[in-house]
């Protein structure tokens, strides 16, 4: 059964196919910040000069009030493929990217970045941004399989984004580099823009107590687990809780056809 939203949604498309609003006020990240900040750390542009590691070119412009903004202009299409690649099946024209260096900090007291984002084009249908982190520690990140140390944002053109970034059990001991970037996907309409212009300011990383659960079943307190990645509205779910009883933990799990149930049979 679909939602009413959805099916108004629908409805009003005229059934064409094509994307749907994104209702990112629903998403995990929409109550990213509302939480509190308890400490912060702005990554200076004067101190870790930013520049094009891959494609395009960087500087950094200083505004009136004296606080500085990165610029990147990429071209989004090229007349070659990256990286050497002759066959032609690559999926993009390359990766416009914004690098800071780092001499092996350590990012330990730090759980998340935080940056706004200005993307100025048009006619692009999807638009986006990605952050990476490389630590030298004993943990490498990103590892060989790409499983941390990086993320994508969904951004809408030519206004300010807030992107927030938190990675509290990420190892980050010896952080040598950070990149924010984009893929180059060449034009998908005849009045998309030739280049992109993304504008950046107010890097930082921050601190903040209430921290999202990444790993395992058990959490500090009794909320439910669930998957980030999300259920078919008609599938199976499980939801996972884990309760104390008398000073002890445990896990329950039920499973059901039309909804998620959570309850408690002792330990």
């Amino acid at each position: 059964m679909i939602s009413r939203q959805f099916e108004r949604e629908l409805i009003s498309s005229m059934y064409v196919h094509a994307p749907l609003p994104a209702h990112h006020e629903k998403s995990v990240e929409a109550g990213y910040p509302a939480k509190t900040v308890l400490a912060a750390h702005p990554i200076d542009p004067k101190e870790h000069v930013p520049y094009a590691s891959v494609d395009g070119v960087v500087h950094v412009e200083t505004l009136p009030d004296g606080s500085s903004e990165i610029q990147l202009q990429a071209s989004l299409r090229a007349d070659h493929w990256p990286n050497g690649d002759t066959v032609g099946d690559y999926a993009n024209f390359g990766k416009g990217t914004i690098t800071f260096d780092f001499d092996g900090e350590d990012w330990g007291e730090w759980n998340r970045l935080y940056f706004e984002l200005y993307p100025e084009l048009t006619g692009v249908h999807v638009t986006h941004v990605c952050a990476m982190i490389c630590s030298d520690g004993e943990v490498k990140i990103p590892d060989i399989y790409w499983r941390e140390g990086a993320t994508v944002y969904d951004v809408r053109p030519n206004e300010w984004n807030t992107c927030i970034w938190e990675f509290p059990s990420m190892p980050r001991d010896k952080v040598t580099a950070l990149h924010i970037y984009v893929f180059l996907g060449g034009h998908d309409a005849p009045s998309a823009s030739d280049a992109l212009l993304y504008r950046v300011r107010n890097v930082r990383l921050e601190a903040v107590s209430q921290e999202d659960h990444e790993k395992g079943w058990h959490r500090p307190d009794e909320k439910i687990l669930y998957s980030t990645v999300g259920y078919w509205t008609q599938g199976l779910k499980t939801a996972v809780v884990c309760l104390q009883e008398d000073g002890e933990t445990g896990i329950k799990t039920q499973k059901t056809e039309s909804s998620a149930v959570c309850s408690n049979s002792g330990p």
